[in-house]
């Protein structure tokens, strides 16, 4: 089950349309922001399998003291804020996993790649708090 139908339901409810100045916090987050047909959802133990068989290129959305604190080996580190710049430092038709530390700017990552032509995004779902495989880092 994709993380947007696990935090907003099969879409087949009514949804009052709420202005972004009654959310909490400091943006909204709304499923209609996203095309979930841009991406795959995985687990950590999926991720595991993609990356030890090196399917993938890895892409890390965190900021550089999460990197540094533990990550993927082999990963590509471009912060999130950073993308809209450098995400040509990626191969688009590379399968791609992209990761953070619980699976949210992951998540806006691949819906902005995905828009650029990306041909096939991961999202890690829960980010690198529950990836199970190999790291490094000061904090491993």
């Amino acid at each position: 089950m994709s993380i947007l139908k696990k935090l907003f339901g099969d879409g087949k409810e009514q949804v009052k349309n709420q202005d972004s100045t009654d959310a909490i916090g400091p943006a909204r987050f709304l499923a209609e922001d996203y095309n979930t047909r841009l991406f795959e959802d995985l687990s950590g133990a999926e991720a595991v399998k993609k990356v030890t068989d090196r399917e993938v290129q890895v892409l890390d959305v965190r900021y550089e003291y999460e990197y540094h604190h533990h990550r993927i080996p082999d990963a590509t580190l471009i912060p999130l804020p950073q993308l809209q710049v450098r995400f040509h430092e990626l191969d688009p038709q590379k399968p791609t996993l992209v990761v953070c530390e619980h699976g949210l700017r992951s998540l806006n990552a691949c819906n902005f790649l995905g828009n650029q032509g990306f041909k096939k995004l991961y999202n890690l779902v829960g980010g690198m708090s529950v990836y199970p495989g190999p790291q490094e880092g000061n904090g491993v």
